[in-house]
């Protein structure tokens, strides 16, 4: 059994030029942090492991596709940049 999990397309916003007084405050322009991953690993329960990465993604922010199959996981993620990443 495999589940693809689209969490939707990653975020995308056009950055607008600075105005000349802004270019010190350059922390203004929001980062995107892309990850991709695979780890060969034995899943079980597939449907609750979809049920819980697609919460824990969509109550982060975080866009972008999970496929997730007894054989492991593989994952396309990404996320506006924080101060805390």
């Amino acid at each position: 059994m495999r589940f693809i999990l689209g969490l939707g397309p990653p975020p995308i916003s056009p950055i607008p030029p600075l105005p000349a007084r802004a270019l010190p405050t350059i922390s203004r322009i929001m980062q995107i942090l892309n990850i991709a991953a695979y780890k060969f690993v034995a899943l079980d329960r597939l449907p609750e492991l979809q049920a819980a990465v697609l919460a824990a993604a969509q109550s982060r922010g975080i866009k972008g596709t999970v496929l997730l199959a007894e054989e492991g996981i593989n994952l396309f993620l990404a996320a506006g940049r924080t101060r805390h990443s």
